[in-house]
This record gives C-alpha cells, structure tokens and sequence, in this order.
C-alpha cells in the first residue's frame, strides 16, 4: 500500500463524510438546517423540502460513490467521483452560491489530486472522461445563467 493510496483514501474519505453530512442535512433536517445554516425564510424551507431531499440523496451517491472507490481499492473510480463533486461545486457555485466551491469543491479538487497520484498508470480515456464531466458543468451553469437572466 502505498503513501500516495493512503493520503487519497484519507482525502476522499473526509469528502465523503462531508457529503453524508450534508445528505443528512438536505433529506432529514432541511426546515431547521435551511434557516439556521442557509439563512432561509421558514416559508420557504417548508416549500423546498422535497426539492432539498432530491437533492440530499444526490449527495448520498457521491458519498456511496467515494467510499466504493476505497473499499475497491481504486484510484481511477475515487478520481471520478472526486471529479463528480468538483463539477457540481462548480455548478452550484456558479447557480446559486460562490461559498460552494469553497465549502465542496476545494475538498473534492484536492480528493481528485490525490486519487490522480494514486493512479498506477493514467487512460487516455480517463483523461478524455474527467475533461468532459468539468467541461460540461462549466456549460451548463453558462446556459443556466444565461436563461435566468432572460438572453436564451
């Protein structure tokens, strides 16, 4: 086992609790959570309760997804799921607010960075699949913001 192996379980490890947290926080305590940590009116925590669950169990995969990577032993699947998470830091940073690149994406990039050197050879395929996940989040908060603000 090596040093680099370690540090990645580590790393992805820590996302992935983050991650359960914050399921739990989305699916099961969402009207307290909401007003308390997302500074939201109580009316519309109570109206986006549904919408928050959804997205909660979103974060239950990435989770389930990091702590597959380390029972399987492999960096490429730790790598995506990294590189999941990263692209929808990305995305919510940019939909609704910069604090999440920080608060999720700063983890997940350095989950991903440790997972790369972790890899025992690197696919072209990888490669080609990790620039199309980040590629696509970035398009698709353009198009979102685009359309919010009435130019699409």
């Amino acid at each position: 086992m090596s040093v680099s192996w370690i540090v990645a379980v580590i790393a992805s490890g820590a996302v992935s609790l983050l991650h359960g947290y914050i399921m739990y926080l989305e699916t099961f305590i969402w009207e307290q959570a909401a007003v308390k940590i997302f500074r939201m009116k109580k009316e519309l925590a109570v109206s986006t309760k549904e919408l928050a669950a959804n997205q909660g169990y979103y974060n239950f995969m990435l989770s389930i997804g990091l702590i597959w990577g380390i029972i399987e032993g492999s960096a490429s699947t730790l790598l995506f799921f990294n590189l999941c998470v990263l692209s929808a830091a990305v995305f919510g940073a940019v939909t609704s607010s910069p604090r999440i690149l920080v608060s999720q994406g700063l983890p997940g990039f350095v989950g991903a960075l440790t997972a790369y050197f972790a890899l025992e050879r690197t696919s072209l395929s990888l490669v080609i699949g990790s620039l199309l996940l980040l590629s696509s989040s970035v398009a698709t908060s353009l198009v979102y913001n685009k359309r919010k603000l009435g130019s699409v």
